[in-house]
């Protein structure tokens, strides 16, 4: 240490350098030696003291460049170790010297206290001037993973830089100026980093953490603060640039190895002489210790003023996450990146007033979460996938303005009464559950492991000195505080697949206030969910096409606790209706994939090696199990017996829970919609008192369930209610719940009674029920719970349905397919169309009206399986205006009724229209048509024509498994003739035709549609269906409705294990019919037309069939196959089945048996009425077909011979009987005996092992 003092006119200076320094660690075996070291050839310390003499003194106050002390500091950078064994040592060490120093510690603080007081007296008028000028290389400190490691952590705190200047804000009357002393404190490149030490504290390997970081911060004081109150005592204004941090697998592994190992290295129990004995404290000690002092008084301040104001602000804060265990490396691999977190400008805000009254806020602009991962992108477009996850909700925005995520607004008054307001607003969360376990992985797999060892437990012995103290209350607080917290409707979204921005997703929507008054007195809380609802949709068409789960609900919940008292709760919700689909479970089945267990993606650590002296005998004396340790008794005194036998005090805690209304749908797929087939509509009521002391609980479910009978088109009871005063209500469910007091067992009155008597219970649970239970199940109701069942099977295991369910549908729908332009007169209790006019509604032919009801959510006394068996009846009016034809209908149940209207034509024809009611299950259709309906079985569509009195023009298109409705004009020719055409312009219009007016005689008939120029006909085969309606009046079905079925005149499916290819003759080309498929043989005439069936690859060669397709064709024949083994001939008997339907003809190609062989050894198949036999070698793994002659096939005898190898042929064996197994012996030439075992399985499949 260099130091020296200067003496002059007018000033002192004082300067001071000091060269070294150094703290030695003298373990034995450290590698960290020196604790405290300085950079080689620098300086520790340099310091410069210039006082001033009367500089500021009269008239020289106000020349702002004179100051009392000047003050110049240039400190070198300090390398420090921090190791917690060696800082405890020294604790250790200087803990013997601190009970003598107590007592004067105390002495000197209170004289500090008395000198700062005339200090801060004499400072208020004219405070002295200090200039600074401080430079400092912040300290560089590192942290081993523990002493004898090179893995350690360093922090650098860079470069810190203290100045300050001088500036006038005003003056006094007097002349006095008010001085400014503003500070800067500049502290750069801050980093932090990941390393490995080498000798002499040399950083050899690096990766750095923490990226530079620069803080600015500006210190403004008032240095006549209380003369000049227009600026605060201190304004303290502090700026941090971007930080970002980039941390993988290793680091965060490293870092928490390193808080493992250092912070609990060389760890000692530091004895604490001011510890006292529980026992020791006296009664009157225990009392003093919860007495409340009185607040004290404050005066009001004469004038409120600033007295300290703080302003600080983030630009930027990130966080990178990297996976795997990267080596020591300047720069990251975006390949390994996990994931990016920021959040986007922080600032905090308050200021102090002269009052102690305060005020702050908070606000955090932005939250981004990103998925960094770069596996899950490669060969997908980015902008596609679902990468963000956290961010400000971009909708909610345009709606609301823009606005920070989270505001927090902290205001305290002069009496230290507290408001807390916090609102989170705009908050966009999705969440994707295999991302979230990735992050779960990235912390659990970075966590330090421990070593495997025997769980010692250690049982904490009451010792007898200390007495048990009963608990006295917490002090009731002295001051009030109130705190509001608001959650403006964030955006919560679950998704399926983060790769498909068109997966399926859940949403959850709802708005949160949570209020809280601490009150001396009592203690009250209040929480509202507002507008809570859960809905299914894809996640791209969220905003338009949404599949309600939960309908919007709310749930109250209200609390109060009076000091000393148990608290008082009530929690409240409105009509909860939970619509439950298969729909929703696959998607919830899709989104919880993500949770099942990866292959390969278990982490070595967490193997376990066996020992190897696992099932070694071991001596229990040389075994060190817990289990087998000796306890130590504990003794307890008799007053100590007494205390634990003490009752709790009731606390008089009270919870009363009421769900008034919960309606269950579970709903089934029907096409595109998803309906209700079965209702549980519920209500609850409960109330749980004394749960800490002694648990009281009584409860009321009352329960009622019904489903859907479709026939019928009603709801059915499934769970009767019941008649109470010929009145109907629910059935009532109801749960006791009773702590007993802990007795001892009754005494044994009989010495000599064998039977065990034992104390009364310590908890008792009642169920009851005073209302016997009736169930109603009937064959509809077992039918639906079985489709629902599958459904939901289905849905749980992944199976797509064939098609897609989750599209709400309205209750109400009206088509027109009339051809005519219509008016309808809708009931007063829809919603009005946008296009209505007093109730009115022009709807043009084909148009499609969506009706929704008026009415919305539950009416809290009416049931939903009431309102549904009572039924909805509407009432239309529909008119057509051509004709001046008015008709009223009743929609109620499923129903057709013939309406006639004001118009006839040739030859003496009343115009008809038949308004067709459906009801598909809650889904009424009313649709008005003509009497004449076309259905398209065909997987093309079909183009109708009618005959005039002149021409032939078309009346429309009939798509795929669709009903088309004829308009009336083209019904009502002098004919009533209709033609067809599939829609391809190489076909021409069937010359046949084919008329309403004879259909009752026309039965099935077949139209050939002509080809252009080198194409077949195609042909049409036509069923006339003639169904009987209600005239509209009366129950009597007398009027007539005719539907025309337009099909295919042969289906060919392929049953075989081997895909094939057919030719019609007269057809250019072989088409290709898969294992299992089936297609419709369009040019196929029934009596003309022949087919040519051929198997490509079995068993190396090309088999080939031929059949004619007539009328005639039995319902089971036999198919044989011909091929060519060189210059042989060769053949396979298949079966052939034929089913006629209605108008089309089902033909299928089978084989009556498939061999699996699983012998590992060549094996042969002989039938019993035949010679030639069938190879199975062993080295083929794929299906033998096996069949036997015409009349054996169909026969109930039917028997086979089995060998292997060069065995000899096994006794006949039965093939009949499904189901069955056995063994078949069969003997070598070596007087050796093979036994083969077979099993047969439908349909028909032989496995031989």
């Amino acid at each position: 240490i260099h130091a020296g003092v200067t003496m002059e006119t007018g000033m002192m200076t004082v300067t001071a350098t000091l060269t070294a320094i150094s703290i030695m660690d003298p373990c034995h075996g450290t590698l960290y030696p020196k604790i405290m070291d300085i950079e080689e050839g620098g300086k520790i310390l340099t310091t410069k003291l210039v006082i001033y003499d009367d500089a500021t003194k009269g008239d020289n106050y106000a020349v702002l460049t004179n100051v009392d002390t000047s003050v110049e500091v240039d400190i070198g950078c300090i390398r420090l170790v921090f190791l917690n064994k060696f800082v405890g040592d020294i604790l250790g060490f200087l803990n013997k010297f601190l009970d003598g120093m107590q007592e004067q510690l105390n002495k000197a603080k209170e004289l500090a206290a008395e000198y700062s007081k005339d200090v801060a007296q004499k400072l208020q008028e004219r405070a002295p001037r200090v200039s600074l000028n401080v430079k400092m290389k912040a300290p560089v400190i590192i942290v081993p993973q523990n002493s004898k490691s090179k893995n350690a952590l360093v922090a650098d705190f860079g470069s810190l830089s203290v100045q300050n200047s001088f500036s006038k804000a005003g003056e006094s009357e007097n002349k006095i100026p008010f001085v400014l002393d503003k500070m800067v404190v500049e502290l750069t490149s801050l980093k932090m980093s990941r390393a490995v030490i080498g000798k002499k504290l040399a950083i050899e390997n690096e990766s750095l953490i923490l990226e530079p970081v620069t803080i600015t911060v500006s210190i403004t004081r008032n240095l006549s603060a209380a003369l000049f109150t227009e600026v605060p005592a201190i304004d303290i204004t502090g700026v941090m640039k971007s930080v970002s941090a980039k941390l993988s697998q290793k680091d965060f592994s490293q870092i928490m190895t390193t808080l493992n190992e250092n912070l609990t290295e060389g760890q000692v129990q530091i004895p604490h002489s001011t510890e006292v004995a529980l026992g020791e404290l006296t009664d009157k000690e225990v009392m003093e210790s919860h007495v409340i002092p009185p607040p004290l008084s404050r005066q009001p301040s004469e004038e409120l003023t600033c007295k300290l104001k703080f302003n600080f602000e983030i630009e930027s804060l990130s966080a990178t996450l990297y996976i795997g265990k990267e080596d020591l490396m300047a720069q990251r691999s975006d390949k390994a990146a996990l994931g990016k977190v920021e959040l986007q400008v922080i600032a905090v805000s308050g200021k102090q007033m002269s009052d102690e009254s305060m005020e702050v806020k908070v606000i955090l602009k932005d939250t981004v979460l990103d998925d960094s991962r770069q596996h899950k992108v490669n060969g997908i477009n980015s902008p596609d996938i679902i990468t963000r996850m956290i961010q400000r909700s971009k909708s909610r925005l345009s709606e609301e303005g823009s606005s920070n995520m989270i505001d927090v607004s902290f205001k305290q008054d002069c009496s230290k009464d507290s408001n807390v307001d916090v609102r989170v607003n705009s908050l966009y969360i999705c969440v994707c559950l295999d991302y979230l376990m990735s992050l779960g992985d990235f912390f659990t797999k970075g966590m330090p492991q421990t070593d495997r060892g025997e769980v010692v437990k250690q049982e904490t012995k009451p010792s007898k000195t200390q007495k048990k103290v009963k608990e006295d209350l917490p002090p009731p607080p002295s001051n009030c505080m109130d705190i509001v917290v608001k959650i403006e409707k964030p955006e919560i979204i679950l998704i399926e697949d983060q790769l498909n921005p068109n997966c399926n997703c859940l949403v959850l929507d709802m708005e949160v206030i949570f209020k809280m008054k601490i009150h001396p007195e009592s203690q009250d809380m209040s929480a509202n969910v507002r507008d809570l609802q859960i809905f299914s949709c894809v996640f791209s068409k969220r905003r338009s096409v949404q599949a309600q789960i939960l309908n919007p609900c709310e749930i109250s919940f209200y609390s109060k606790t009076p000091y000393g008292k148990g608290a008082h709760m009530d929690i409240a919700t409105s009509d909860l209706i939970l619509n439950i689909s298969p729909a929703t479970i696959k998607t919830m089945s899709g989104i919880s994939a993500a949770l099942a267990a990866k292959p390969g993606s278990e982490d070595e650590t967490s193997k376990y090696t066996v020992p190897v002296d696992l099932w070694e005998v071991k001596k229990l004396h040389e075994t060190d199990f817990w289990f087998l340790k000796t306890g130590e008794e504990v003794e307890l005194e008799p007053e100590e017996i007494l205390d634990e036998l003490i009752e709790e005090e009731t606390r008089a805690e009270q919870l009363i829970a009421k769900i008034p209304t919960m309606v269950i749908k579970i709903e089934g797929g029907v096409g595109k919609r998803t309906v209700p087939l079965l209702i549980v509509e519920a209500s609850f009521s409960g109330e749980v008192k004394d749960w800490s002391s002694k648990l009281n609980v009584e409860s009321t479910l009352k329960l009622e369930v019904a489903y859907y009978n479709e026939k019928l088109s009603v709801w059915e009871p499934l769970l009767e209610p019941v008649v109470e005063d010929g009145k109907m209500k629910r059935w009532e469910l109801g749960l006791e719940v009773m702590m007993n007091d802990d007795l001892p067992p009754p005494p044994d009155e009989d010495g000599d009674s064998v039977d065990i008597v034992l104390p009364p219970p310590k908890m008792t649970v009642t169920v009851f029920s005073h209302e016997e239970i009736q169930l109603t199940m009937s064959k509809t109701c077992l039918e639906v719970l079985q489709n629902l069942g599958k459904s939901f099977g289905d849905a749980y295991m992944l199976v797509e349905p064939s098609e897609k369910a989750g599209e709400i549908i309205s209750p109400f729908c009206v088509q027109n397919q009339t051809g005519l332009e219509i008016v309808m007169k809708l009931d007063n209790s829809f919603e009005m169309p946008q296009d209505a006019d007093n109730f009115k509604v022009k709807m043009t032919p084909d148009r499609r009206l969506e009706l929704w009801n008026k009415k919305k959510g539950l009416s809290r006394k009416a049931s939903v399986i009431k309102a549904a068996q009572e039924g909805d009846e509407k009432k239309f009016i529909f008119q057509i205006e051509q004709f001046n034809a008015t008709r009223e209908v009743t929609v109620k149940r499923a129903e057709k009724r013939l309406y006639q209207i004001n118009h006839k034509s040739y030859p003496g024809d009343i115009w008809s229209v038949i308004v067709n009611t459906e009801t598909p299950i809650g889904h009424k259709i009313l649709s008005i048509q003509s009497m004449v309906q076309i259905k398209n079985h065909f997987e093309i569509p079909v183009e109708v024509f009618y005959k005039d009195d002149v021409n032939v023009k078309s009346c429309g298109v009939v798509a795929p498994e669709a009903n088309f409705g004829v308009p009336l004009q083209a019904v009502y020719t002098p004919g009533g003739e209709f033609l067809f055409k599939p829609v391809y312009e190489n076909y021409q219009v069937s010359k046949e035709t084919v008329s309403w007016r004879g259909a009752e005689n026309l039965g099935t008939v077949q139209l050939a549609c002509q080809g252009e120029s080198g194409h077949s006909a195609f042909y049409i085969s036509v069923r006339a269906e003639i169904e009987k309606v209600y005239f509209d009046v009366g129950d009597t079905m007398s009027a007539k409705s005719f539907i025309f079925h337009l099909s295919p005149t042969v289906i060919l499916h392929n049953l075989l294990p081997y895909p094939i290819s057919f030719q019609l003759e007269g057809t250019e080309e072989h088409t290709t019919l898969q294992k299992g498929k089936n297609t419709a043989l369009l040019n196929a005439c029934v009596g003309k037309s022949n087919v040519e069936i051929v198997i490509p690859i079995y068993e190396g060669k090309e088999w080939i069939g031929h059949r004619s397709i007539t009328n005639d064709l039995p319902e089971l024949s036999m198919l044989t196959f011909e091929a060519y083994e060189g210059a042989q001939q060769v053949t396979q008997n298949l079966g052939l089945h034929c089913k006629k339907n209605d108008g089309c003809m089902d033909i299928s190609v089978y084989s009556p048996y498939w061999m699996v062989n699983k012998t590992g050894q060549d094996l042969y198949y002989k039938a019993s009425d035949g010679e030639d036999f069938t190879t199975h070698c062993h080295d083929n793994l794929d299906i033998v077909m096996f069949s036997f002659k015409q009349k054996t096939l169909f026969s109930t005898k039917k028997k086979a011979s089995l060998k292997i190898a060069t065995s000899e042929w096994s006794d006949k064996f039965s093939l009949d009987t499904v189901g069955s197994s056995g063994d078949v012996q069969c003997k070598s030439t070596k007087k050796q005996t093979f036994s083969v075992s077979y099993f047969f399985y439908i349909p028909y499949v032989s496995e031989c092992c």
